[in-house]
């Protein structure tokens, strides 16, 4: 997760721009939470868990999730018009 942040702000904010609103969006939801929680709410759903509590099988778990949500909203900005 801290490569993707690094890379995120290393493109100036360009590869997750938007990123925690498609999630909501999907979800047809309103939220204050970031994307690293709502992924966590994808991939555990009903619980409340924090990244640093996972144990090892969840954080794949979690992680795996992480990466099919990003590249669905990958896939879904660059179909969008303008992009």
């Amino acid at each position: 997760m801290t490569f993707l942040e690094g890379y995120d702000l290393g493109s100036s904010g360009a590869l997750l721009d938007g990123f925690t609103e498609w999630l909501l969006d999907r979800k047809g939801e309103d939220s204050s939470f970031g994307w690293r929680v709502l992924v966590l709410e994808e991939a555990f759903p009903g619980s409340s868990v924090h990244w640093s509590e996972l144990n090892e099988d969840q954080e794949r778990r979690a992680v795996a999730q992480l990466f099919i949500l990003l590249i669905s909203f990958l896939k879904d900005r660059v179909g969008q018009p303008g992009e």
